[in-house]
């Protein structure tokens, strides 16, 4: 808080005696300083918590807050397989993911929303070899393209699909 701003505070006795050179002065001049960057931080506090204007180093607290977390591969030591902007983006948009969780449309956003590519498809009507319905199973239909995060891709689908479906994943050859 800035000396001008605090004098007003002051009991007025201490508003009169504030001048340039003796202590109280002094001291309002060391109390500006010393919450400048508190202030600073509290000025720009709605930063840390929109993820697209966070620190990268935020995002993993920010995935833990919507439950996300599991997103983040530890074990991969070459860095998430998941883009920053990808995970932004899924930070941004879990209340409207956790929605749609279930569906098959929360699971194609999600799918595309965290590997950046469309075309994602679900086959709900899954049969076997000889046309007899597979009950409570679904085929999920991967774009050529997504290939190499088909390790993420498994993990998002274990744990957004409901949990008695099982399912099967298939590349679609781009044509």
């Amino acid at each position: 808080m800035e000396k001008h701003k605090i004098i007003p505070l002051l009991p007025g006795i201490f508003q009169q005696s504030v001048k340039p050179g003796n202590p109280l002065f002094a001291f309002l001049s060391v109390m500006e300083v010393m919450h400048t960057d508190s202030e600073t931080i509290l000025n720009t506090l709605d930063s840390f918590f929109d993820p697209g204007r966070t620190d990268e180093n935020f995002i993993r607290f920010l995935l833990k807050w919507v439950d996300m977390d599991w997103l983040i591969d530890e074990g991969n030591t070459s860095g998430n397989i998941i883009k920053t902007d990808n995970l932004r983006l899924l930070i941004a948009n879990a209340w409207y993911l956790s929605k749609w969780r279930g569906t098959s449309k929360g699971l194609i956003m999600f799918l595309e929303t965290a590997t950046g590519v469309k075309g994602f498809l679900i086959n709900e009507n899954a049969k076997d070899e000889k046309g007899i319905p597979l009950p409570f199973h679904i085929i999920i239909n991967v774009p050529e393209n997504a290939v190499p995060m088909l390790h993420i891709i498994e993990r998002i689908v274990e744990k957004e699909k409901p949990a008695y479906v099982t399912h099967e994943t298939k590349i679609l050859m781009a044509s």
